[in-house]
């Protein structure tokens, strides 16, 4: 058995997919990222908190949030 490597940590505003948009207000970062239909996310944190906003779900199978 191989030994797992550690899971990817994103530096704050780095996010997988395509960012349409940033902007920085008030001590908070939003930023607006696309993914393609289908997209499946590696196993990874993020160094700064954050909040996943769906607007327009039209599928979603699984999303895992660990703390």
């Amino acid at each position: 058995m191989q030994p797992s490597a550690a899971a990817p940590r994103l530096a704050p505003g780095n996010f997988y997919g395509e960012t349409l948009r940033q902007h920085q207000a008030g001590g908070f970062s939003l930023s607006e990222t696309r993914y393609l239909p289908g997209s499946e996310l590696p196993r990874h944190s993020h160094e700064s908190p954050y909040f996943l906003h769906l607007p327009r779900l039209l599928s979603l199978t699984a999303v895992r949030i660990s703390f």
